[in-house]
């Protein structure tokens, strides 16, 4: 797994990350939002610790499909008219 996020990207996962996280934790009743908060706390931090985003390694992926896609054709351009 190879990082793909800068120092600033994970240090700002990480803040968003434990800002979610002590938000949702911080609440006396417990409800299903407050649960899933917690969880997208977690995971941002856990983001952040690993520098490794998969939806940002999933979109860059697609783009590369598109790109390969894209130059397979016969080199005409599709108008969307």
């Amino acid at each position: 797994m190879k990082p793909n996020l800068n120092l600033i990207e994970s240090f700002i996962r990480i803040t968003c990350g434990l800002t979610l996280l002590s938000l949702f934790s911080a609440k006396k009743k417990a409800s299903l939002i407050g649960f899933i908060g917690i969880i997208l706390g977690a995971l941002k931090v856990a983001e952040g610790m690993t520098r490794f985003c998969p939806i940002k390694y999933m979109n860059k992926a697609n783009q590369i499909e598109t790109k390969k896609h894209e130059h397979h054709q016969d080199g005409r351009v599709m108008n969307p008219s």
